[in-house]
């Protein structure tokens, strides 16, 4: 069998003694499955598993967009993005493990750096983190198209962003917010203006979720009190939303 190594693979599993990952606690939802801890010979790691649609048609649509997702991972190489590692296939869950495992997301980290100084003070370093790892996906050809705090994920001081799954290539042309075969990709809190409307969208989208980000970075480190105020007044009849505000 095939080892986890830098260049990663994919394996399809039979029965799941084969498994090599051991489940250690479940973490919660991302953006297209169930995210959990694994531990693989004592290094732990942090897997997303996906159940594939029963549908034929529909599950042979969502296993190669899950490999576009795997793609991505699989070529990228930055300080602040995970690291691809390895997937599987296990009857009706597609699985993709990552590198590293978070301590937390940043979306946890904002709400305890109110409350306590040495968290609040890490968050300085963090803009500048942010920009070089979003700098080097577009220089890549990839808009990650879901920015937002809970998807970038806090490792021993430093930040990554993670969950790529909405994630397209090609800087040459803008993107339409709805595909077919697609779900709209965005959160309403943070997406951009044109995003919003459902027009298409370029890498100017991705800046405009990243200021919002920074917008409530900038509130917790400056005045950590008013980070609620902030939200609430962006809030709309239906959701909080930068865009409309």
């Amino acid at each position: 069998m095939a080892t986890d190594n830098n260049t990663g693979f994919h394996q399809e599993y039979t029965e799941a003694k084969q498994i090599p990952y051991i489940q250690v606690q479940y973490i919660g939802f991302g953006a297209a499955g169930v995210v959990d801890e694994v531990r693989k010979e004592g290094r732990a790691y942090a897997r997303k598993i996906i159940t594939l649609e029963r549908d034929r048609q529909d599950r042979e649509v969502q296993i190669r967009q899950i490999e576009q997702e795997v793609n991505i991972l699989r070529g990228l190489q930055h300080k602040h993005l995970v690291r691809f590692v390895a997937t599987y296939l296990f009857r009706s869950n597609y699985a993709i493990i990552v590198d590293p495992l978070a301590d937390r997301n940043l979306e946890d980290h904002l709400k305890d750096a109110i409350q306590h100084d040495e968290a609040r003070e890490q968050i300085s370093a963090w803009f500048r983190c942010l920009t070089n790892g979003l700098g080097y996906l577009h220089e890549s050809g990839i808009r990650h198209r879901d920015i937002k705090p809970s998807n970038i994920l806090v490792k021993d001081g430093t930040v990554l962003f993670a969950d790529f799954n909405i994630s397209t290539r090609s800087l040459k042309r803008t993107v339409p917010t709805t595909m077919v075969g697609r779900p709209r990709a965005r959160t309403p809190e943070y997406c951009a203006p044109e995003v919003e409307e459902g027009h298409t969208r370029g890498l100017s989208a991705d800046i405009f979720s990243l200021g919002a980000v920074f917008l409530e970075m900038l509130t917790v480190y400056s005045n950590p009190g008013t980070l609620e105020e902030l939200r609430s007044r962006l809030q709309t009849d239906v959701s909080r939303s930068f865009a409309k505000n």
